[in-house]
């Protein structure tokens, strides 16, 4: 089901805050947490969607609906990571990471059927997550 492909795609992030300056290794660490909650988050709209539709056939509009049901716990995770505050001397990257998530989330709300077959839109922060040690925020 298209639904639970969207459940792996955005494995991303979700929920978490902290203060003060943060090691990279504290950041990456932290930001893992959060994205393991969001993961957890975004799963139970599936599950919910895999039980209302079990036994028949899911269209294309209906797996759309749970991508923008599951969506918002994604956009918690990033202001969430957000928040954390960038280690220093990474501060860049932290943002670039920041607002590849926001790009991502934007642009499978305007088409909310990239999300159904793949993680194409989350590419780019998927690539910076792994730079700055986020393994568990690849989606």
């Amino acid at each position: 089901m298209a639904a639970v492909a969207f459940a792996l795609v955005v494995s991303g992030c979700g929920g978490g805050s902290g203060s003060g300056s943060l090691t990279k290794t504290e950041f990456a660490k932290k930001a893992d947490e959060i994205c393991t909650r969001g993961e957890s988050e975004r799963g139970e709209v599936v599950k919910a969607a895999s039980q209302k539709f079990s036994g028949k056939k899911v269209t294309g509009a209906e797996q759309e609906q749970v991508v923008v049901e599951a969506l918002p716990s994604y956009e918690k995770a990033t202001q969430k990571i957000k928040e954390l505050g960038a280690p220093e001397g990474e501060e860049k990257q932290v943002e670039a990471f920041v607002e590849a998530m926001e790009e991502a989330a934007e642009n499978v709300k305007a088409d909310p059927g990239t999300a159904t077959t793949g993680n194409i839109p989350f590419k780019k922060a998927d690539e910076l997550a792994e730079e700055l040690g986020a393994k568990g925020c690849v989606v």
